[in-house]
């Protein structure tokens, strides 16, 4: 065979090449890297900071902690057999769960209005924690326009929490 032949072919092989190699690295410039995880910029809403805030400045005084935004299966046990009512209540959360400082015992929760809480979510609430009787209350939305009637209801939710 001729030289001129294994030059042609050496010459394909590299221009082949070298559009791969530039195919790639174009690729790389239009799909930038798009990072998995990131931390948010705050844990709770403004509402949700609120109420949080004001249970805590009360919560000390009746030997209570409060635990925002706290999943219902990690308070409320289900038997191994009911696997169904575990899924159910799997990814519910209650924004803010009131224990005793002591046990750590459940002793209230409260759902804060929002617009993305079903009436399915209320109604499963409303049996769950009727089935293992833990006192609960949903705040509304117009309860933060008047902030003096809300820290009052608060504080009432921690003192029958406490007894």
């Amino acid at each position: 065979m001729k030289p001129w032949y294994y030059i042609s072919v050496l010459l394909i092989g590299l221009t082949v090449v070298f559009v791969l190699w530039m195919l790639r690295k174009f690729r790389k410039l239009k799909n930038p890297s798009i990072k998995k995880y990131t931390l948010k910029d705050y844990l709770l809403s403004k509402n949700e900071r609120i109420v949080y805030e004001m249970l805590l400045m009360h919560s000390k005084d009746f030997n209570l902690e409060v635990l925002p935004k706290m999943r219902l299966s990690e308070f409320i046990y289900v038997d191994k057999r009911n696997r169904n009512a575990f899924f159910i209540i799997q990814n519910k959360f209650v924004d803010f769960l009131i224990v005793d400082n002591v046990k750590i015992k459940p002793k209230y929760a409260i759902v804060l209005e929002k617009k993305n809480l079903k009436e399915t979510n209320l109604e499963l609430f409303e049996n769950v924690f009727k089935e293992v009787k833990l006192k609960w209350v949903i705040i509304k939305e117009f309860e933060f326009e008047n902030p003096i009637e809300l820290k009052g209801k608060l504080k009432k939710i921690l003192e029958e929490a406490y007894a």
